[in-house]
């Protein structure tokens, strides 16, 4: 739902961050005793929109990074109007699904349009922060 892309969501943890919220939070946590560890959920990837397949029912998922299809030829229908999508066939999918990815950067949505979204082939899909808050300084 972010949007303004990441300068959008840079905007919200910057102003999260200057209330003092996550600071009074971590120094209570711990003086409790706890210890502290952050992460990220994956994804948080930008993307610009390359338009948006019309496809009516025919996909099984119609996401913005990624369309999912029981049947190869529509697969290939919607990759004969976005050429630059990647095809993903069977590798780690049921036998009976092929699914089609938005080209990195990208996504399933009005052209020009800028996401902050999930899914699709990106590092930022499988890397993800992991820190451990040792010590507090104010």
């Amino acid at each position: 739902g972010m949007q303004l892309g990441a300068v959008g969501m840079s905007g919200q943890v910057h102003t999260w961050a200057e209330e003092g919220f996550p600071l009074a939070l971590l120094t209570r946590l711990r003086a409790q005793g706890f210890e502290v560890f952050i992460s990220a959920d994956h994804g948080g990837a930008e993307a610009q929109g390359i338009g948006k397949p019309q496809e009516g029912v025919l996909s099984e998922k119609r996401g913005e990074r990624c369309r999912i299809y029981t049947d190869p030829a529509l697969q290939k229908t919607c990759l004969s109007t976005f050429p630059q999508a990647i095809p993903w066939n069977n590798p780690g999918l049921p036998e009976n699904i092929c699914s089609l990815l938005a080209p990195y950067g990208k996504a399933f949505t009005q052209d020009g349009t800028t996401l902050l979204c999930h899914g699709g082939a990106a590092l930022e899909e499988v890397c993800v922060p992991f820190i451990r808050i040792s010590a507090i300084a104010t």
